[in-house]
């Protein structure tokens, strides 16, 4: 009958033989249940002097494959498990828990908004251009506002960490009041000033500047909703919620696509439509975000009717300006960018907008993977785990890159459908296929740089993120500029789209630089924590001191266990077996005792040689050694009185 135990082939470790009879089938006459993981290895043959119903320790010669290695010849995976192993990674399914609501949420909008553009685009040229000039502006003034987001997410989550339901409320008021105050007082200058911001962008046909006037009118009274869907987001990602937002963008999206469709193709309300519609939605959106905040209990009413304290509201906007100071630059070369297009033609300005929604129809594709490293890289380094937050930054990179050029491929492979969807002007298709395939190659350095961004928010480090917007904004301004004025005021599609394009190596640089290279950089290792008294004194007495006094101690237990052993084995072998049953029993202890302490001679003599090599030998040193030889010759004593003993009590056991 086989054992069930490990064979020794398997294993360098001590591990247990199989019972006398078990023979090896890799050599003549030898069985073995197990199987080697390597046929380079020797084979160690069973002891053959083990007797039924006894087990030995050995220490095993060969050296044996790591644990959960797959058995190859030679001792390499397979080209598949290869690339198995490549392409997967431990931290995948925490990744993409946080990634796929994220991208849910943010492609849904990007969808919708290309599916309006589309139907206005085929509502003719002009109207598209205005659309495009109105939606550029009014996002530069929105997104000023985008801190709401990011600094209501980590108040958040340190007051819902201790508990605090009243200091949850208090957030949430706080930035609701913000959101309130900010985004009336942006909508009604907007509102008024419409008609003064549309031409200060020059556009060259009056038809487009009446449109994109009456579009921003409407749109700026949407501008407080937008901004009490910032604070509603940041809240629930405040509490590790990417789930429930997508109720709010869900809204928001059924509701402007059932209006575009019916003020657009059945009203024939033209541009005027357009922005009804996508009012009505960020008002319906903001409702149910809100609407559902309330629901929770979350919200104390006495927190809500009570405007708070300037020293509350203070911090919050001094922390924002910066953010809102970034969003400013980058926004206004986008919009700098788009007045040189208006400036060039309505064909320009068309080209320039449906290059735009493409890019934003892709973008959550791999913007999803920043969502994710703001939260994953942001609780690792809360618990001071700079190794896990550095290898979900290597992983998050390789997926968002790895993702940006199948996006790109796939976007190249379906630009003339794509194109279409949004117009059939040949001249605007035209510009189009100039700036595409630049867009297409783009892709994986944006994701790149998208992702080394939310690494920085993640690890608090937004001013130095906001430098680097800025300094890449002040070289596109430079470039737009040096082009503009080289060619006489004429610019192409293509040499914006570079222009604009640098952000990204700029970011990317920037992100990599301070995350990789910089002192500062908090996925770096933490330096080596200096030495207790404890672990001093020990380097004190010497290299060599520590791991033999510490060997002694364990070969004075093996000594111990070894008696125990061989004692337990004499009073069975007294009560059940004969003198040859005794006999066998205490061989087998005294030959367990001898490989034991013959593994711990070898331990302490190469432990001794490196001691050696390093300092001359201490009296700490001497001692240990002495101390584990000693106990060594009293396990083997004790095993052979013990033999004596079963020898002696046998024929009592058998009269």
């Amino acid at each position: 009958m086989l054992s069930s135990s490990t064979c020794l082939c398997r294993k360098q470790a001590h591990v247990r033989l199989p019972e006398a009879g078990t023979r090896c089938a890799r050599q003549p006459g030898l069985g073995c249940p197990s199987v080697a993981t390597s046929t380079r290895r020797p084979h160690v043959a069973h002891s053959q002097s083990v007797v039924p119903g006894t087990r030995a320790k050995v220490v095993a010669a060969s050296s044996a494959a790591p644990a959960g290695a797959i058995a190859y010849p030679g001792g390499r995976p397979g080209p598949l498990e290869w690339l198995r192993q490549r392409l997967s990674s431990p931290y995948d399914t925490e990744i993409f828990t946080v990634a796929t609501p994220a991208f849910a949420g943010l492609a849904l909008e990007p969808v919708v908004s290309a599916f309006n553009a589309g139907l206005v685009g085929h509502l003719g040229t002009l109207q598209l251009s205005a659309v495009s000039l109105g939606t550029t502006a009014l996002n530069s003034f929105t997104f000023l506002f985008s801190f709401l987001i990011f600094l209501t997410v980590p108040d958040i989550a340190a007051a819902a960490g201790k508990g605090d339901e009243d200091e949850v409320s208090r957030v949430v008021c706080r930035s609701v009041w913000v959101a309130l105050a900010c985004g009336l007082t942006v909508s009604a200058a907007v509102f008024c000033n419409a008609a003064t911001i549309v031409n200060a962008l020059h556009p060259p046909e009056p038809t487009v500047a009446a449109l994109a006037t009456t579009y921003m009118q409407v749109r700026s009274l949407g501008i407080p909703a937008a901004l009490l869907g910032f604070v509603a987001t940041g809240v629930f990602r405040g509490f590790k919620d990417t789930r429930t937002p997508l109720f709010g963008v869900a809204t928001s999206v059924a509701v402007s696509f059932g209006l575009h469709v019916l003020l657009l193709n059945v009203l024939h309300l033209d541009v005027w439509g357009a922005a009804a519609a996508s009012l009505a939605a960020s008002l319906c959106s903001c409702g149910v975000m809100m609407g559902l905040i309330a629901r929770t209990g979350r919200v104390r009413r006495r927190h809500l009717l009570t405007p708070p304290a300037w020293a509350d509201v203070s911090p919050l906007l001094q922390r924002g300006a910066v953010l809102s100071f970034k969003n400013m630059v980058a926004f206004g070369m986008i919009l700098f960018a788009s007045t040189l297009c208006v400036r060039m033609g309505a064909a320009f300005q068309a080209s320039f907008e449906v290059i735009r929604q493409l890019w934003m129809l892709s973008m959550p594709m791999f913007e999803c993977f920043n969502v994710a490293t703001q939260s994953l890289c942001a609780a690792a380094l809360g618990r001071e785990d700079r190794d896990t937050a550095r290898a979900l930054l290597g992983r998050l990179l390789t997926l968002g890159m790895g993702v940006g050029a199948v996006v790109g491929l796939l976007v190249w492979a379906a630009h003339g459908p794509l194109i279409a969807f949004f117009t059939s002007d040949p001249a605007v298709v035209a510009h189009v296929m100039v700036s595409l395939p630049l867009i297409c190659i783009f892709f994986p350095i944006d994701a790149a740089g998208s992702i080394l961004d939310g690494s920085l928010l993640a690890a608090k480090q937004s001013n130095y993120t906001a430098a680097v917007q800025i300094v890449g904004s002040v070289v596109q301004y430079g470039l737009l500029m040096y082009v503009a004025a080289g060619s006489g005021g004429h610019v192409t599609t293509l040499s914006i789209w570079v222009a604009i394009k640098v952000m990204s190596f700029v970011r990317f640089g920037g992100g990599a630089l301070r995350n990789y290279a910089s002192p500062k950089s908090a996925y770096a290792p933490l330096p080596p924590a200096p030495p207790t008294e404890d672990e001093a004194e020990g380097e004190a007495e010497g290299p060599g001191a520590g791991p033999a006094a510490a060997t002694a101690p364990a070969v004075v237990e093996t000594a111990a266990t070894a008696t125990a052993t061989a004692a337990s084995s004499a009073s069975r072998a007294s009560v059940s077996d004969g003198e040859e049953g005794a006999a066998a029993l205490a061989a087998a202890a005294v030959e367990e005792a001898a490989a034991e302490e013959e593994g711990n001679k070898q331990q302490g003599q190469q432990q001794g040689q490196e001691g050696r090599r390093a300092l001359l030998p201490q009296p700490a040193t001497v001692g240990a050694g002495v101390a584990a030889t000693t106990a060594a010759a009293a396990a083997v004593a004790a095993a052979a009185a013990a033999a004596t003993i079963a020898t002696s009590a046998a024929p009592g056991a058998a009269g």
